[in-house]
């Protein structure tokens, strides 16, 4: 839920009320929120933080002077970082992006960048951080947890590198077999042809200025840091779940598009508020209705064939049998434990 109001609010700041509705249209009816958000699993905080995150750097790099937007983006990004190490291939593009809109609109700051030295050591160290504590438990024959402090961090990034090593598969998971991820990410790609035609718009005038730069701080974000998915992860941890925080970044892009295609339209048919109203409404309830439909399908395969891939059966039942009374375990999943066991002292 919260996640929801994120998008739709981030949405809004961006590109306008319409925006925001659209992307709550397909936020309401993804899949994957609705799986995870009814496992009680760490994807759905991905969800919550992700567009936070994009939005709040955003802000950060239009204004670097304001020291509370630094706090803030500092304090999002290190609590996001101890959420789930996929958030770690996000940073290189939160601060390419942050240094095309600083280019953009303040290259004057590039001269002090020496004066970001600091926070910039703050950030890696956090990153840095996050993925030790994460390599002590990274359930695999041969870990990195073996080890301790330097050498443990880069044992566990060595490991999970593999070059573009089991990517036909997760196409296969994430696209050929889901139609509704499949549209929103070909409907995004293809949108993004747009930006050439946007940014000659914005440079005449037609289209606001900020509409360009927001779209294309969206897409380094989307486009980045799905090749860095792509490339850099194992086999392994290419799972649709893992690139399921991406498609937030879609609807908030595809909100946009449609928002904008909206304006257009009104401006060249002449609609009044009233018309542009009930357009908007109509768009929302077909958005609803084609991707809920689509999601329908997906939920039940996402939720049941996602189980053993995660190990739960296993586990579990090898706990029910072996643990005698009052034996603590140790788990990252509290709340499973409660739902799979019933037992809320299973840590």
């Amino acid at each position: 839920v919260g996640a929801m109001l994120v998008v739709f609010d981030v949405s809004r700041r961006w590109f306008g009320p319409a925006a925001g509705l659209f992307a709550l249209a397909l936020m309401i009816v993804y899949p994957h929120g609705i799986v995870w958000g009814a496992r009680v699993r760490m994807y759905t905080l991905l969800y919550l933080f992700v567009p936070l995150l994009a939005y709040t750097f955003f802000r950060l790099a239009i204004d670097l002077s304001n020291q509370r937007r630094l706090a803030a983006a500092t304090i999002l990004l290190g609590l996001a970082l101890f959420v789930h190490n996929w958030v770690v291939l996000l940073v290189p593009m939160l601060f390419v992006g942050v240094l095309v809109i600083v280019w953009h609109s303040n290259r004057q700051a590039l001269r002090r960048w020496h004066r970001w030295l600091p926070w910039f050591g703050v950030i890696a160290g956090l990153a840095m951080l996050s993925l030790y504590v994460q390599s002590l438990w990274i359930p695999t024959e041969v870990t990195a947890s073996q080890n301790r402090g330097v050498q443990g961090i880069v044992s566990a990034l060595v490991e999970r590198l593999d070059f573009a090593g089991g990517t036909a598969e997760f196409f296969s998971q994430f696209l050929t077999d889901n139609l509704f991820n499949l549209l929103i990410v070909a409907g995004t790609m293809l949108a993004g042809l747009a930006l050439p035609w946007l940014f000659t718009h914005a440079q005449s005038g037609e289209t606001d200025r900020r509409y360009f730069w927001s779209m294309g701080f969206l897409y380094i974000l989307f486009i980045g840091t799905a090749v860095e998915f792509i490339l850099f992860l194992e086999p392994l941890l290419k799972q649709p779940r893992y690139a399921s925080p991406l498609l937030v970044l879609a609807f908030i892009i595809l909100g946009g598009w449609l928002a904008l295609g909206l304006s257009l339209i009104s401006v060249r048919w002449q609609l009044n508020s009233s018309r542009q109203t009930l357009l908007v409404c109509l768009l929302v309830l077909l958005l609803l209705a084609g991707f809920g439909a689509l999601s329908a399908q997906q939920v039940p395969r996402l939720f049941f064939d996602g189980l053993p891939a995660v190990g739960y059966d296993r586990a579990f039942q090898y706990i029910q049998q072996e643990a005698g009374p009052n034996v603590p375990v140790l788990s990252p999943l509290p709340a499973a434990g409660i739902l799979y066991l019933s037992n809320p002292q299973y840590f």
